[in-house]
């Protein structure tokens, strides 16, 4: 609905809306920002009712609706079955037979890592993002830099390994940042551990994502970011050499967009999380 406006024309376009905001949170969850105190929720320039020209399209209203009234409900699609066709130590490759959403019988391929046993968890894997946090200091994040045979490439991400049975995902976060990173993680900063599936089309692998605050002035933080900056490789065995390297928060997305085009890569998820950054701050009012 506000594609094509710019910051000044969206600002106006906003304060239009303003006296119909009530109807909008009648209507559906309206995004965050529409609510922000710096926008008055009524202005003598502009009449009680909203005028026909500045109504948003039938369409925008209905995607803000339940996911019901949208059309997009859980559908009759279901697997039948699947047949391990080949397998390594660490990857199956499976043939899967599924019934459409019209009850037509049909295959599909993909990969997963070799199953341990039965589990209720939807992902077996996790990554933490820690947020570098002291008084009086911008907000810095740790990534580490990790050579990626897959992609031939090393790949700038959060540190981040698969979940132990038996082990809940904010304990998996923890231990993998303090083996990554020497780092000890403080309080989460966001607790959200919904499942993250990172390629649906050809794997089941899903992990879940922490965020982290972690204070570099404790002793045992201080030496782990001091061992980071002269180069020491973390990591429980040496295939791994991972490096670890600290960039602010702010502009986040501009330093990984300057790290892709030195020739690294970035993993998907925390380019995600960056970008995320930035639009939020971009769409929020000034």
């Amino acid at each position: 609905f506000f594609e094509g406006f710019d910051k000044i024309r969206t600002s106006r376009l906003l304060a239009g809306l303003c006296p119909a905001l009530p109807l909008l949170a009648c209507a559906s969850p309206a995004p965050a920002f529409l609510f922000r105190p710096a926008l008055p929720l009524r202005s003598s320039r502009f009449p009680s009712s909203i005028s026909p020209r500045l109504r948003a399209p039938a369409g925008v209203l209905r995607t803000m609706g339940s996911m019901e009234d949208a059309g997009l409900k859980v559908s009759a699609a279901q697997v039948t079955g699947k047949e391990v066709v080949g397998a390594t130590k660490w990857l199956e490759l499976l043939s899967i037979t599924y019934d459409d959403h019209a009850g037509v019988a049909r295959k599909w391929d993909m990969v997963r890592r070799p199953e341990k046993g039965p589990s209720t968890e939807d992902a077996n894997a996790v990554a933490v993002l820690p947020i570098l946090r002291a008084l009086g200091f911008p907000d810095e994040v740790l990534l580490i830099a990790q050579f990626r045979p897959p992609i031939n490439k090393v790949c700038i991400e959060a540190p981040a390994g698969l979940v132990d049975p038996g082990e809940d995902p904010v304990g998996a976060a923890r231990r993998e940042l303090k083996e990554e990173t020497g780092l000890v993680a403080g309080e989460l900063i966001d607790d959200d551990l919904s499942t993250l599936y990172n390629d649906p089309g050809i794997t089941n692998a899903a992990c879940r994502l922490i965020i982290a605050e972690v204070d570099p002035s404790s002793a045992e933080n201080a030496a782990a970011l001091a061992q980071g900056a002269s180069g020491h490789l973390f990591g429980e065995d040496a295939s791994e050499a991972i490096r670890t390297i600290r960039i602010p928060l702010k502009g986040l997305r501009d330093s990984l967009n300057a790290l892709s085009a030195r020739g690294f890569a970035v993993d998907g998820k925390l380019h995600c999380f960056a970008r995320g950054l930035a639009v939020a701050e971009r769409l929020a009012p000034k």
